[in-house]
């Protein structure tokens, strides 16, 4: 038990919800759930992290409100401020804007045309594919 005293830990809700979009740009109903989401981070390293995050189902497509499954939207979060990634990424600051009432910076991030995605992937029941950020 000592070692987990070396984790970062959150508990959270994440509600997610799924909208089909038909060959005519029509929009379909609006599928959602919720899941009980936990995300362990711990420093392993100088500029090195590992990251696991667990939801109540899984990956399990079965378990969402479609046969998409998100996974690794925390360890976005991470990539984009580990300096080991910097080169894959453009960053741009957009200025002063507001959230949730507060003042806060706005800054635009997208992955460089010549960096490979090394971080998001598509997955479904065809394979896993690699996605641009």
């Amino acid at each position: 038990m000592k070692q987990m005293a070396n984790f970062e830990k959150s508990l959270a809700t994440e509600h997610i919800e799924h909208q089909d979009v038909d060959a005519y740009r029509n929009p379909g109903p609006v599928k959602a759930k919720d899941f009980t989401y936990l995300v362990f981070i711990r420093k392993t390293k100088k500029d090195s992290f590992f990251l696991d995050e667990e939801r109540d189902g899984g990956e399990n497509l079965n378990a969402f409100p479609t046969s998409l499954a998100s996974h690794g939207l925390v360890g976005l979060g991470v990539f984009l401020l580990n300096p080991d990634y910097q080169s894959d990424i453009i960053y741009k600051c957009e200025g002063l804007a507001e959230w949730r009432g507060q003042a806060a910076w706005e800054i635009r991030f997208g992955q460089r045309k010549e960096a490979p995605s090394r971080r998001m992937t598509w997955k479904d029941t065809r394979g896993v594919f690699p996605v641009a950020l």
